[in-house]
């Protein structure tokens, strides 16, 4: 199955029907596929391993991965992505139920049940794709984006260009950031974050200090100042942590600190319980995690901007950080803007 091109890779790779995930990080040339020649799946419990996991947002049990024991590299394609945004004839007819998840949300936010919760919807898009294109598409889009490419047959077909960082791993340096707060891009305009967004992001920001500090209480922490990063079309606020460690325990890191607060929401507990008992669908992947863990290195991303690709459907995910300031309208467009990423890709 050797190939120098991705593009004739995956055109042998795709019809056996093998288990399979490309990758590639941030602001980097070089595609990574780890692939299986049969339809085992591999699972772990302790992250003892080496290989690219995907793990669901609420993970109780062992986690998928798929080995590195064939892999290849591949730089990427220098032919420019097509961009066809499209916008789903049914988007409209969703809005009025999440206005009404965001209410609820804001009506335990008032009650002092919670700080913050992270709604979230799906978006299904009828049709048949091609998820090789679709990938294609996401790379020559979303450069400074980890974008996925996951294939098992036992668990499903997932693709993704996520901004945001859980945690890295390399020779003893720990990074993770803290991501919240949307708007559009302007190439015009600089960027002017609310009251609401600032808040947000504050929010994550100390959640996650008081996380690392608990897993590492006598490390000391570099955290940055606010900043805005910028993912395709959008900006978030992200503040960047870093810490030495000399040992790592990545099963009980991950314990801690995920879901984040950019996912889930503030106090954990409360969010969690509030989304199981409202948002009324399964998110499965989306807001889990994912990337590869090796022996020299770990990259693993919070799995944002994703969709799963069925035959004749694919399915997008998108959400939004609801405050005390949050104003429903805005919650939703934000949702809408987070859409195109795929929807741009398509």
């Amino acid at each position: 199955m050797e190939s120098a091109n991705l593009e004739e890779f995956l055109k042998h790779l795709w019809p056996l029907q093998f288990p399979f995930v490309l990758f590639r990080l941030p602001d980097t040339q070089d595609i990574h596929c780890f692939y299986q020649k049969d339809n085992t799946l591999h699972q772990t419990e302790n992250l003892d391993i080496e290989g690219f996991v995907i793990a669901p947002f609420l993970n109780s049990g062992a986690i998928t991965y798929i080995p590195t024991t064939h892999k290849q590299l591949f730089q990427q394609p220098k032919k420019k992505a097509k961009s066809h945004p499209v916008r789903p004839a049914q988007e409209d007819s969703l809005k009025g139920s999440f206005i009404a998840l965001i209410e609820k949300a804001k009506q335990a936010i008032a009650k002092k049940d919670l700080q913050k919760v992270v709604v979230s919807r799906d978006l299904q898009i009828q049709g048949k794709t091609n998820p090789c294109d679709l990938f294609s598409n996401l790379l020559g889009l979303y450069p400074t984006a980890m974008v996925s490419f996951w294939h098992h047959p036992k668990v499903g077909t997932w693709l993704g260009a996520t901004p945001e960082k859980l945690v890295s791993i390399t020779a003893g340096s720990l990074q993770t950031m803290a991501l919240a707060g949307t708007q559009v891009f302007s190439e015009i305009a600089p960027p002017k974050w609310t009251v609401k967004e600032k808040e947000e992001q504050q929010l994550v920001t100390d959640q996650l200090k008081t996380d690392l500090e608990s897993c590492y209480p006598k490390q000391p922490i570099s955290i940055s100042k606010p900043y805005t990063k910028r993912a395709g079309n959008l900006l978030h606020l992200c503040t960047d942590f870093k810490l030495n460690i000399a040992t790592l325990d990545l099963k009980s890191l991950l314990q801690m600190i995920h879901p984040t607060p950019a996912v889930g929401g503030i106090p954990k507990g409360n969010a969690l319980t509030f989304l199981a008992h409202n948002e009324n669908y399964d998110r499965r992947f989306y807001a889990g995690y994912l990337g590869p863990i090796q022996s020299n290195q770990t990259h693993l991303f919070v799995n944002l901007r994703c969709a799963q690709w069925e035959e004749n459907q694919l399915t997008l995910y998108i959400g939004a950080g609801i405050t005390a300031s949050s104003i429903s309208e805005n919650e939703w467009k934000e949702t809408v803007r987070k859409a195109e990423t795929f929807l741009n890709a398509l």
